[in-house]
């Protein structure tokens, strides 16, 4: 495929909808948003990969996906996700493993699995963090006082 082909499908799905086309990414696509995941130290669950694949084929800064003072989010695009498995499990690089629930997972076969446990409720962040937050929480006011409306935008 060429690459002005290539860039000619990525403009189109950039601007995919629910309702429209699915964007169907390749593996060095796929494996540049798991090594992101990684160096944020998050677990490739199938859902964040998407989001995460989403993100980079959207094109936008973090800023521009999930800092809007209304509180609009912009279209991420529709990420196939059995196109994505299939991906997965056709890369000798990755291993796909099946989680609680039906949901899936990709790691990669020669790296430590050194992710956050997000759902661990011991807090491992020093008190000096949580009052230097504080002080952060406390001067916001207005339209300053925005956060996106879910805990993977937050993060960002």
């Amino acid at each position: 495929m060429t690459v002005q082909k290539r860039r000619s499908q990525r403009q189109a799905h950039k601007n995919a909808t629910v309702e429209g086309h699915r964007f169907r990414p390749d593996r060095l696509e796929l494996l540049r948003a798991m090594e992101s995941l990684y160096t944020d130290q998050l677990k490739p669950a199938s859902r964040t990969l998407r989001r995460r694949i989403g993100e980079q084929a959207s094109g936008l800064t973090i800023e521009q996906l999930y800092r809007s003072p209304d509180g609009a989010f912009q279209q991420l695009p529709n990420i196939d996700l059995a196109h994505l498995q299939t991906l997965c499990a056709g890369c000798s690089c990755i291993q796909v493993q099946i989680e609680e629930g039906g949901d899936w997972s990709a790691v990669l076969n020669d790296r430590p699995q050194a992710f956050v446990d997000i759902y661990n409720p011991k807090d491992s962040f020093p008190a000096g963090f949580w009052q230097t937050a504080s002080k952060y929480f406390d001067g916001l006011s207005g339209s300053t006082m925005f956060f996106p409306g879910n805990r993977y935008a937050c993060a960002q």
